[in-house]
Parts: C-alpha cells; structure tokens; sequence
C-alpha cells in the first residue's frame, strides 16, 4: 500500500513543478516574441508614445487636435499612426491632416477625400 502513496506524492509533485513551470515558460516564451506579446513579462511595459495631430482647415490655419479625447484608454496593441490616417478627417471635418509621430524624423501630411 505504501507503493501506491508513494506514486501518489510523485504525482502530485509532478503536477506541481509542471504548473510551476509554465508559470515561467510561457512569460519566457512571450519576452523572445515581438512586443507588446501577450502573457509576457513586458505586457504593459511597451506602451507606444501617441503621435501628436493638427488638423488643417482648407483656408491653410492648423488646430491642435487633443487625441487624449478620442482615445479613452491608451493601448499597446494599437497601431495609432494608421488608425489615425483612417479616422482622424472624420473625426475633425478637416481637409487635412498633420502628423507628428514620435521617434520618426519627418512629419506626415494627408490630405482627406
């Protein structure tokens, strides 16, 4: 009988170290990966810096357009230049826009429909 305890307590510490395991594989795995990688270590910690917008009126005069308003809550995942470029002429009603996006060099400007 004491065989069968015996296989109990080496299987139940095989579960253990299995799951103890995975608890540091999969974040692991997940750092390696490009980033923001879901379940990863640096999860939040890649947070992309949000592009500065002005929209330019057809008489040529740019206002400054608070993205912190269209944006509740900032996300990782978030391609913000390209939803931009999708969204930002309806949002404003402006002929054009103007983009800053930080750690790029060259400003963007395109114009809406």
């Amino acid at each position: 009988m004491s065989w069968l305890a015996d296989r109990r307590s080496l299987l139940l510490r095989a579960i253990i170290v299995a799951f103890l395991a995975a608890q540091l594989v999969v974040p692991m795995v997940g750092l390696f990966g490009p980033r923001p990688a879901r379940f990863a270590w640096q999860m939040y910690s890649a947070m992309p810096p949000v592009p500065q917008a002005w929209a330019i009126a057809p008489d040529g005069s740019e206002t400054a357009v608070d993205l912190g308003a269209l944006f509740a809550v900032q996300r990782a995942e978030l391609d913000y230049p390209s939803i931009l470029r999708e969204g930002l002429c309806d949002a404003t009603g402006a002929s054009a826009i103007r983009m800053a996006v930080p750690g790029e060099l060259d400003e963007q400007t395109f114009s809406c429909r």
